[in-house]
C-alpha cells in the first residue's frame, strides 16, 4: 500500500482522470490506482511529482496512456522507473534531473524518446525496451531502432570506449548527449549520417576513431572529419592546448563548441564562415583570417577568457549573440565592409570599453563608443562599462533589441523627444536604472526593462497616444491593459479597478514585489505575466479568470508563493497554474482572508476598528461597518475582535464582542446578519438600538429561536452575545453598525 502521507491531486475530465500534483513531502512508494471515483486514470500531468525527492518508487497502472513533460522532475529518490505498455508518443521527457535513476523499463507503445529524454540523469546505466515494442529495442541497455540501423540513446553512465555497431547507419544530435564519462567513440564502416556538433557534453571525450572503410568519414589524430577532409565535424571536448586546423578545411560549423580546454587555435585560409566556438572557456585570443565573410550566431558565446579578436576586412556579417558572455573582451573594431550586424551581438561583456568602426564603413558608425547606423537613426549597442547618465542623440528613432544589455552602471537614460520605437529587451539588465520617461511618439515592445532591478517608476508624456502611467506603472491609454510594472517597485500592489488584461511579462523580474491582488475587473492574465518574481509570496484572485498558458503565468518564482482564490468558486484551475509554480501552495481563502479581500475591494463596505474597548464615536464614524466570523470554528480569533465561546448546551456556541459606549452621545443601530457565503445574500437575524450606557439589558428575539442581548457592564461597556446552533457547513455572521 502507498504511504499514508502521500496526497495525490487529480482532475476528472471527459470521464478520464489526470493526476495533477503530489505533496512534496511525500515519502516511500507511490501506487497510482487504475480507477478513481469510478473513472480510469489515464494521464500524469506535467510536473505532477516535481521535486518529490523522498519518493522511492512509482507503480503506475496499465490504464495510463500519457505522461507529461517533467512529470518526475527532481525525483532523486527513485533508482528505477517502469513506463506502462499503454503509454504512447514519440517523445519521452517525463524524467529529468533524477540524480539517482539507474534503470528504465519502457513498454510496448512508446515509439521514441526525443531530445530531452532523461536530461540530467547522470546515473542512467540501462534503458530496457519491451520486446513487443514495434519501434525500438535495447541491446545491452542501449536503445536502437527496431532494425538496429539507428542508435537512439546511449545511457549517460556508460564510460570508457564505445563502439558503434556495424549495423548502425545514423544517430541523432542527442544520442550521445550528456555521456560525460565516454572517452572514445569508435565509428564503424556503415555509418552514413552524423549530425552537426555530435557528442554534446561528452566532457571526457579524447578520441574519435573511424573505421578506414567508412566511405563518408575519417579521423586524423582522433579528430572527426568528412572523408574529403574539407569539413571538421568534431574536435574532442577533452583535448587540451593549441590546435592547428589542417589546410584544406573550409567548414568548421560547431566543431569546437564546449571544448573547454582549448587555449588557442590557428585557422587556415579558405574558410568563409566562422562558427562553433561557444563555451571555449580557456580560449584567450583568435585571429580570423582574410576571406571570412560571416561570423555566425553564437560563435563565441560564453568564451569567458577571450580578451582580443582580430576581424578581417573581408568580413561583411556578424550574426546574433556572437560575442555575448565574452567577459574579458576589452575592445572590438568593426571593419570597413561590414554591412550587417544582428541584434544582441554583445552582452555580458563586462570589460568592453571600446567599440570602434572603420571610417570607410558606409553602414555603421560609433560615437563615444556607442554603435549606431551611419545616419544615427538607430542605436545598436552600448558597451556595458558605460556609467552615470546617458543622453541618446536627438536623431535616434529606434533603439534596437538588447542595445543596453547589461549596462549595470547606467542610472538614467534620456530618450529623445521624437523617438519612435524601443525594441524588445532594449534595457535588459540595466540594474541601476531608476526611472524611465517615455516620450510622446514612442512605442515600447515587450521586456524592455526586464532585470532593471532598481527601476521604480515609468512615466509617460501626456501626449503619447498609446500609453499612460498610474503610480509609476505602465498601462495602455485606456488603463485597461497593464503593460509593465517597474521591476524595482516594492511591497504590495493591487491591480487598479480599470484593468481588464495583464500583459505578457507585465511583472517579470519584479524582485521586490511581495503581494499582488487581482481584483474583479481583471478578465485575462497572459503567459509569463509574473515570470521570475523572486520575492512574491502571495497572489490573491478575486474570481476565475481567463489565462493564456496558465502553466507559465508564475514560472520561476519563489518556492514560498501562496496563491489564494475564493472558496466559493468551483473548479478553480489549480493544476493549470501549479505546473510551473511547482514548489508553491494553492488553496481557497479562509473566511477571514476572503472577508478582508472583499472589504478591500469594495468601497461600499468601509471597515471600522471594532475592537474591544474601542471608542464608538471615533471608530464607528462610517455609515456602515462590519465584522465577519465563522461560527463553526469555535476558537478565539485575535484579529477580528470577536471571541467564540462554547456553552453548556451541546451543539451550540456563543458569539461575544465588547464595545465601549461610555462616551456615546448618540444612539447606534446594531444588526446581526447571517449567510452561508461571504458574498451573501445576508439575512438579518436580529436588530436592536441601544440608547446609552444605563439602559440595562435589551433582549430581542430573532428567527430560529436565536436571541441577541445587550448588557450594561462596569464602565459602560456593553456586551453583545448571540447564541446560535452549530452547523456542519460553513456559516458566517456579520455585525452591522450605523448611527441612528
Amino acid at each position: 500500500m502507498p504511504d499514508s502521507n502521500i496526497v495525490l491531486d487529480y482532475e476528472i475530465r471527459n470521464s478520464r482522470v489526470t493526476i495533477t500534483h503530489c505533496n512534496r513531502d511525500a515519502t516511500g512508494e507511490v501506487i497510482i490506482p487504475e480507477m478513481i471515483e469510478g473513472f480510469p486514470v489515464k494521464s500524469i500531468d506535467l510536473y505532477a511529482f516535481y521535486k518529490c525527492t523522498q519518493i522511492s518508487n512509482f507503480i503506475l497502472p496499465d490504464s495510463i496512456t500519457y505522461i507529461g513533460s517533467n512529470a518526475f522532475y527532481g525525483c532523486n529518490g527513485i533508482t528505477e522507473l517502469v513506463i506502462p505498455d499503454n503509454v504512447t508518443g514519440s517523445v519521452f521527457s517525463a524524467a529529468s534531473y533524477c540524480e539517482n535513476l539507474e534503470d528504465v523499463y519502457i513498454g510496448e507503445k512508446l515509439s521514441g524518446l526525443g531530445s530531452r529524454a532523461f536530461f540530467q540523469c547522470p546515473k542512467i546505466a540501462n534503458i530496457y525496451i519491451s520486446a513487443s515494442n514495434a519501434s525500438m529495442r535495447s541491446v545491452n541497455g542501449v536503445v536502437y531502432s527496431k532494425d538496429e540501423t539507428k542508435l537512439i540513446k546511449l545511457p549517460h553512465a556508460r564510460s570508457g570506449s564505445f563502439e558503434i555497431p556495424e549495423s548502425v547507419t545514423n544517430f541523432d544530435y542527442n544520442s550521445f548527449s550528456d555521456c560525460a564519462l565516454v572517452s572514445e567513440v569508435v565509428i564503424g564502416p556503415n555509418l552514413t549520417n552524423i549530425p552537426d556538433s555530435p557528442f554534446n557534453n561528452c566532457h571526457s571525450l579524447n578520441q574519435i576513431t573511424v573505421h578506414p572503410d567508412n566511405p563518408n568519414y575519417a579521423s586524423i589524430d582522433g579528430v572527426l572529419f568528412n572523408k574529403s577532409l574539407s569539413k571538421l565535424i568534431r574536435y574532442p571536448l577533452n583535448r587540451q592546448g593549441h590546435y592547428n586546423v589542417p589546410h584544406g578545411v573550409t567548414d568548421l560549423r560547431s566543431a569546437f563548441s564546449s571544448c573547454a580546454k582549448l587555449t588557442s587555435i590557428t585557422l587556415p585560409e579558405g574558410i568563409t564562415e566562422i562558427s562553433g566556438f561557444a563555451s571555449c572557456k580557456l580560449l584567450s585570443s583568435i585571429d580570423i583570417p582574410e576571406g571570412v565573410t560571416t561570423i555566425g550566431s553564437y560563435t563565441f558565446i560564453e568564451c569567458t577568457n577571450l580578451e582580443s579578436i582580430t576581424l578581417p576586412n573581408s568580413l561583411t556579417q556578424i550574426r546574433g549573440v556572437a560575442f555575448v558572455g565574452c567577459e574579458k573582451l576589452k575592445s572590438i573594431h568593426i571593419p570597413k565592409n561590414v554591412s550587417f550586424i544582428d541584434t544582441v551581438v554583445f552582452g555580458h561583456n563586462y570589460d568592453l570599453m571600446e567599440i570602434t568602426v572603420d571610417p570607410d564603413n558606409t553602414f555603421y558608425t560609433a560615437i563615444d563608443n556607442v554603435l549606431f547606423n551611419t545616419d544615427q537613426t538607430e542605436l545598436l549597442a552600448c558597451p556595458v562599462t558605460k556609467s552615470g547618465e546617458y543622453i541618446i542623440p536627438e536623431s535616434v528613432k529606434t533603439i534596437r533589441n538588447y542595445a543596453f544589455y547589461g549596462c549595470k552602471d547606467i542610472i538614467h537614460i534620456s530618450l529623445p523627444e521624437n523617438l519612435e520605437l524601443v525594441e524588445n529587451s532594449a534595457f535588459f539588465g540595466c540594474s541601476s536604472l531608476q526611472r524611465l520617461e517615455i516620450p510622446k511618439l514612442t512605442v515600447i515592445e515587450e521586456n524592455v526593462v526586464d532585470a532593471c532591478s532598481s527601476l521604480i517608476s515609468i512615466t509617460v508624456d501626456p501626449e503619447n497616444p498609446y500609453y499612460a502611467s498610474l503610480d509609476g506603472v505602465l498601462f495602455d491609454k485606456s488603463l485597461e491593459t497593464l503593460h509593465r510594472y517597474p521591476p524595482g517597485k516594492s511591497g504590495v500592489y493591487k491591480i487598479p479597478s480599470s484593468t481588464i488584461t495583464i500583459d505578457d511579462y507585465a511583472f517579470s523580474y519584479a524582485k521586490n514585489l511581495m503581494t499582488i491582488t487581482i481584483g474583479e475587473s481583471v478578465e485575462k492574465v497572459n503567459s509569463t505575466a509574473f515570470y521570475r518574481c523572486s520575492k512574491l509570496e502571495r497572489v490573491i484572485f478575486a474570481k476565475l479568470i481567463n489565462y493564456h498558458n496558465g502553466s507559465l503565468v508564475f514560472a520561476n518564482n519563489s518556492g514560498n508563493l501562496l496563491i489564494l482564490y475564493p472558496a466559493s468558486i468551483p473548479n478553480f484551475p489549480v493544476s493549470a497554474f501549479a505546473k510551473t509554480t511547482w514548489e508553491s501552495t494553492m488553496r481557497p481563502m479562509t473566511p477571514y482572508e476572503e472577508w478582508a479581500f472583499l472589504q478591500e475591494e469594495s468601497d461600499a463596505y468601509p471597515t471600522s476598528e471594532l475592537l474591544p474597548s474601542a471608542n464608538v464615536d471615533h471608530d464607528l464614524s462610517n455609515n456602515f461597518s462590519e465584522y465577519v466570523f465563522e461560527t463553526n470554528l469555535f476558537e478565539p480569533d485575535s484579529t477580528s475582535g470577536f471571541t467564540i465561546q462554547p456553552t453548556s448546551t451541546i451543539g451550540a456556541g456563543k458569539l461575544i464582542v465588547d464595545f465601549n459606549l461610555s462616551e456615546a452621545t448618540t444612539a447606534y443601530d446594531f444588526e446581526l446578519q447571517v449567510s452561508n457565503s461571504l458574498r451573501g445574500p445576508w439575512e438579518t437575524v436580529s436588530a436592536f438600538i441601544p440608547q446609552g450606557p444605563d439602559m440595562g439589558i435589551v433582549r430581542v428575539s430573532g428567527p430560529d429561536a436565536s436571541s441577541v442581548h445587550l448588557e450594561a457592564l462596569g464602565g459602560g461597556i456593553f456586551h453583545i452575545a448571540e447564541s446560535i446552533a452549530q452547523s456542519d457547513e460553513a456559516f458566517f455572521a456579520r455585525l452591522a453598525v450605523s448611527q441612528n
